[in-house]
């Protein structure tokens, strides 16, 4: 038979294992969700990377297709269908104007690949033999526009680029090919390099096209042009046929490397960013992340270890509420955002304010990888430091899925499944997450345990108390959703479940009583709307003064089109 001392030993030792185990359980979930969100966020950046850089290499491939149907027009011509050298010259001459932005000079070629014509006059030119050149194979094997690589077409003359078109007399037969050259190594005069300039790439790393040959006709840092890639450097371009990944450049450096092939040629356009610049957005949300789950693994120890010494010494501390209460207020000031992102076509303004009430109300707005905007409002049922873990958990999870781009309804029902094993259906979350896309201005939204947004002449309102199923309660969640098309010059008023439940004497709704007059009431600004709300819901709701609930108010303006 134990003893009482050993019983007591052996049931500490028990708690004390049983609380190792769950420890190292939630570690190895914190590792795998850590995990995971670096890959999801690394393949969001490689996705984006490899669709910019193919993007950039169609709209170079269509801005030197202009190029090229200046000469088609010209090869169309009735002079040049008349397979006569004096025409032939006649026409380029005419032509000349236009054809200035090749600034190597135009040629015409005769069906054998002779130079017959030039402008400007070339007299070293003449009676050349370029029937054996890669862009007049291809016109006369019947391409409707050639761009070669790189060539010299006189000896130590200059490196140029051709683009090549055949012409063809009545009846469609060859007569020979009209060529115009531009000029590599001469970024500033060159209408070639203009094109490649527009794409606005390299603005944080180096971009660089290469020929079918390995010679650079392009460098953003103007260093290589003209040169042959190196083994490795070419052994890179091999890898990158087409696609992103990351490594390891040439100089050691961690970067994202990004390749695409231009349409209709041999080229290859590459892209190099620092790895650290380009996930620098990221890297912000992983730290919050990461701090997230280190708060969620030591606070729970340091609870059991405060239990623990009150236990054994047998007394109540009277300051315990009042540190409670400064954990509290601590961790969400620190979750609360402090700079509200920039929307392009928007405004945006938030305000809270912490009441005396025991549950908490927060608000959360983030910018997206993908351009979207997030916006949540909610309000968690447990109190104290249960409460602010749990508010803690529930934020760094709605992020998380932000940076995965899941929609509105499936970060909800993320958020749900962390909360119901977690904390075993007693933290309820009530809440709504807004989806914004400023390229298309809809509007998508889910929410839970709160009404959806209704639209009401100008305003985006909610117009309801409650609604629906809380999070937290059961692993099958129920959200609401929908979208709307915000129309310029709607304001979209998000208040706290606190306001929008509150009722007067005769119990009507703050939302139906009186937030219509105060939005009917011109103001400068949304700061200026925001205080008169916050305002007139401390007079509807002067029943409870000493114990007023947290206040929030985040408005959303969709500029009119004038601004």
């Amino acid at each position: 038979m134990f003893t009482p001392s050993l019983r007591t030993s052996i049931t500490r030792n028990i708690a004390l294992w049983l609380v190792a185990i769950a420890i190292l359980g939630l570690i190895g979930v914190v590792v795998y969700t850590y995990r995971a969100y670096r890959q999801a966020a690394t393949d969001v950046v490689l996705q984006r990377d490899e669709q910019l850089t193919m993007l950039s290499a169609a709209r170079l491939q269509s801005d030197l297709a202009d190029y090229a149907d200046l000469l088609i027009l010209l090869a169309r011509s009735r002079e040049m269908s008349e397979n006569a050298m004096a025409a032939h010259q006649a026409a380029l001459q005419a032509a000349a104007p236009r054809l200035a932005v090749f600034d190597g000079g135009v040629v015409v070629l005769d069906s054998r690949g002779r130079v017959h014509s030039t402008v400007p006059e070339e007299p070293a030119l003449i009676a050349q033999d370029w029937s054996g050149r890669d862009f007049f194979q291809e016109v006369i094997g019947g391409a409707e526009m050639s761009f070669s690589d790189s060539q010299r077409v006189t000896a130590g003359g200059p490196l140029v680029v051709v683009v090549a078109v055949p012409i063809r007399a009545e009846g469609n037969t060859f007569i020979g090919a009209l060529a115009g050259m531009f000029r590599l190594g001469e970024p500033t005069l060159s209408s070639f390099y203009a094109s490649i300039v527009r794409l606005r790439l390299g603005q944080t790393g180096t971009t660089y096209v290469v020929d079918g040959s390995g010679r650079v006709l392009y460098d953003s840092e103007g260093q290589r042009v003209g040169r042959f890639l190196d083994t490795s450097q070419m052994s890179l371009v091999t890898s990158l046929t087409s696609g992103a990944r990351r490594m390891l450049d040439t100089a050691g450096n961690d970067v994202l490397a990004a390749s695409a092939p231009v349409p209709g040629t041999h080229w290859t356009l590459i892209a190099e960013d620092d790895w650290s610049v380009v996930t620098s957005a990221t890297s912000r949300y992983r730290d919050i992340l990461l701090l997230s789950f280190i708060a969620a693994l030591l606070l729970p120890p340091l609870g059991l270890s405060l239990l623990s010494r009150q236990r054994r010494f047998r007394f109540v501390d009277v300051r315990r509420p009042e540190q409670d209460e400064s954990w509290v207020k601590m961790m969400r000031d620190r979750l609360r955002p402090t700079q509200l992102p920039v929307l392009p076509g928007w405004k945006l303004h938030a305000d809270q304010m912490t009441g005396r009430r025991a549950e908490h109300e927060f608000f959360d707005v983030c910018l997206r990888p993908d351009g979207r905007l997030m916006v949540v409002v909610g309000k968690i049922s447990a109190t104290g430091i249960q409460g602010a873990l749990a508010l803690t958990a529930s934020r760094a999870t709605m992020r998380s899925a932000s940076l995965q781009l899941l929609g509105a309804a499936q970060t909800l029902q993320q958020c749900n499944l962390l909360l119901c094993v977690q904390h075993a259906s007693e933290t309820a979350l009530r809440g709504l997450c807004l989806l914004i896309d400023p390229a298309t201005d809809w509007l998508e939204y889910a929410t839970a345990g709160v009404s959806p947004p209704r639209q009401n002449g100008r305003y985006l309102l909610q117009e309801s108390p409650a609604a629906g199923q809380p999070m937290g309660l059961k692993a099958e969640l129920e959200v609401e959703t929908g979208r709307i098309h915000i129309e310029p010059g709607t304001l979209c008023v998000l208040l706290g479940p606190s306001m929008l439940e509150a009722r007067d004497a005769n119990e009507q709704t703050f939302v139906s009583a009186a937030l219509p007059r105060i939005l009917n009431v011109h103001v400068t600004g949304l700061q200026e709307q925001a205080e008169r709300i916050t305002d007139a819901f401390r007079a509807f709701n002067a029943r409870s003064p000493f114990f007023p609930p947290d206040l929030t108010v985040v408005l959303l303006e969709r500029l009119a089109l004038a601004a």
